[in-house]
Formats: structure tokens, sequence, C-alpha cells
């Protein structure tokens, strides 16, 4: 994991093939001005919807996910965002998040619902930096031999899956830090893929904020279902989830003591379709315990999703974990799927032909 070497090895923003290139990425019409600028306003979670409204009807077409505010006197400052270079970071840090509000009509809403699927493009997705990738724990040197940046060597074998594929599209779930055990860092620095990086996490996705990824950026859960929906969620590093949904065992290793806080979810169905794809080469799904439930209510007949890297592992359980493996296989079977390799943790299973 290594930061930008200045010699182009980090893409700028491409167009995936299924994309539709008319599409409007969140913010496109942003200006380039930052007229708001300085203007002090004590942000509450509860206002941002409202805050959001009265800065589209006096400036045009700002949404609230590019609200960044410094620390102590919370200053607003606008990002400016290009249709085709993402966000040009500011002097401002960008090291705090609002999460914005989804309104009641829409905070049970189905995954096909365009409503909603309009109001996580607008509000929630992040679209990449065009900045230099700033990593926090990687020297300048790469490619390194050898490194893919993960837990496990998940990318490697997806790599080789994938036939070394460049410019293609992966959707990292349960991103951590952005770089940390990272299974799409590979894929980003050395072949030149865009994705997004979906982390529910709010002090992760502070991070990930600061690495500048050349990535989407989502801080959300993955629905269990097939509507929008609000949960609860157990902060704890990489071992955190939805704490109603964390293995008995896990929790019981880990001992989670720490409050949980709510955390907006939204089906991965949702999510493709407010970015317009279609097709995703790599799915890395990694959440802590509800994998199994997130699968099954993707409709994989109409997203194409080539290869997964999904956690198997029921920590303390060896019988729950091989039930695990065989929950992932019956769901994603009827689709063409098959296990390629047992991976430490992870299971990864590709439709792609067998040799």
């Amino acid at each position: 994991r290594s930061q930008d070497d200045g010699n182009g090895r980090n893409p700028e923003q491409r167009n995936h093939g299924d994309r539709n290139e008319d599409a409007q990425p969140c913010g496109a019409n942003m200006p380039e001005t930052s007229a708001l600028s300085g203007v002090e306003w004590n942000a509450k979670k509860d206002d941002a919807l409202n805050v959001h409204e009265e800065l589209s009807n006096k400036n045009g077409d700002y949404g609230i996910r590019n609200l960044h505010f410094t620390r102590g006197n919370m200053n607003l400052s606008l990002k400016k965002l290009d249709k085709r270079d993402g966000i040009t970071a500011t002097p401002n840090k960008l090291d705090t998040w609002i999460v914005p509000n989804v309104p009641d009509h829409l905070r049970n809403a189905d995954q096909r619902d365009p409503e909603l699927i309009r109001h996580i493009r607008e509000f929630w997705i992040i679209p990449p930096f065009k900045d230099p990738i700033s990593l926090q724990r990687h020297n300048n040197s790469f490619p390194v031999p050898g490194r893919d940046f993960s837990q496990s060597g998940q990318p490697t074998v997806v790599n080789k899956l994938l036939s070394n594929k460049t410019k293609g599209f992966y959707v990292e779930c349960g991103a951590g830090d952005g770089e940390i055990h990272s299974n799409s860092l590979l894929f980003e620095l050395y072949h030149h893929w865009d994705g997004i990086l979906i982390e529910a996490n709010p002090t992760y996705f502070k991070t990930i904020l600061q690495k500048k990824r050349r990535a989407f950026m989502l801080n959300a859960c993955l629905s269990p279902t097939r509507k929008a929906t609000t949960l609860n969620f157990t902060q704890y590093g990489i071992a955190g989830g939805l704490t109603d949904l964390i293995p008995n065992e896990q929790r019981e290793f880990f001992g989670y003591k720490r409050k949980p806080i709510e955390i907006q979810c939204f089906p991965l169905y949702s999510i493709l379709s407010a970015l317009k794809i279609k097709k995703v080469d790599y799915l890395s799904l990694d959440i802590e315990g509800p994998e199994v439930e997130v699968l099954q209510n993707i409709p994989l007949n109409e997203i194409i999703i080539d290869v997964l890297s999904v956690e198997k592992r029921i920590m303390n359980n060896p019988n729950g974990t091989a039930k695990k493996i065989d929950d992932i296989i019956r769901v994603l079977k009827p689709y063409g799927y098959h296990m390629e390799r047992i991976v430490q943790m992870d299971v990864i299973v590709s439709r792609l032909p067998t040799n």
C-alpha cells in the first residue's frame, strides 16, 4: 500500500464499460466557486436535509454530501466537483462527514424505488478524488512484487482469476480505513480500476476521506433486506458490525462493550443503480456476519458480478463456518457461480468458465 509516485500509476476516474455515459455523477453541476466558504452553521445531523434545500435554492446544485467542516469553528467549506475529475481537496481537511438525512417516506423504501436511488446518488455517494492518493502506512515505492495490501491474499487470487484485467470495477464492502487489509488497492493502484468503497463505521470513513482514494465512497451499511433501513452498529475496529447480526461466538470472543450507534443501510442493488453500474468485476464482502443475507437480496440476474470474496468464518465455530460456506454456495449456485478456493477467512466464488 503505497503513495502515488508521480508517474501516473494512479489513474484518473474512467468510464466503465457498463456505466451510462450520460449519467450525471453526484455533484456534477457543482459551481467552481466556493461562495459559501466561511459561513458559520451549527451543524446538527437532523438539520442536514433542510440545509441542503436552503443552499440549493440560493446557490444551485449543492449536495449535503459535499459539506465538510473544519475543526473548531465548524466553518462551512464547499468542495469543487467536476464530472470527470471528482473532488479537488481544499486546504481544509476532509476530516468530518455530515451524514445526510433520509426522508421519512424513503426510510423503508424498496431497493428499486427510483426516488431512493436518486437520493443515494445525490446525497450519499462521494465521487473519487483527483488529487494524489495519500496513504499513511506505506511508502512511495510501488509496485512491490507480492504486495497486494490485503489481510489474506484475496486480491492476488482474484487478479489471477481475472487474468490481470485492467480498467475493471470493484465494490469493497467493509472497506475499513481504506488502506490496511484493503482488498481493492491492488486493482486501483496497479490495474487502473474504478470502484466504490462502502464503510459503515464513521471513524473509518473519515480516514478513507483523508486517503484520497480514486474511488466512489459511501458511509453506510449494506442492508440485509431488499429495503433501506436503519440498524444498530457496534464499533470495534475491523471487527465492528451490525449489532444484532454479529455472530454470538464473535461477540463473546471480543466482548463488545461500546454502545451501538444507529447507521443508515442501503441495498447493494440501490447503490449500484445510483452509479449506473450493472457489471462488477470483483465484489469484496466482509461485513462481520450478514454476508449471506446481503447476497440473497442482490438480483444477480440483473447485476453481473464476476468474482466475489466473501467472509465465511464464524469465530470458534467450525461447524457454523462450514454451514456458512454451504449457504453462500447455495445462494450463488443458481446464477452459475462455483467455489474457486478458500483463502483463510474468505471463500472466493466466481462465474468464470472453469479451465
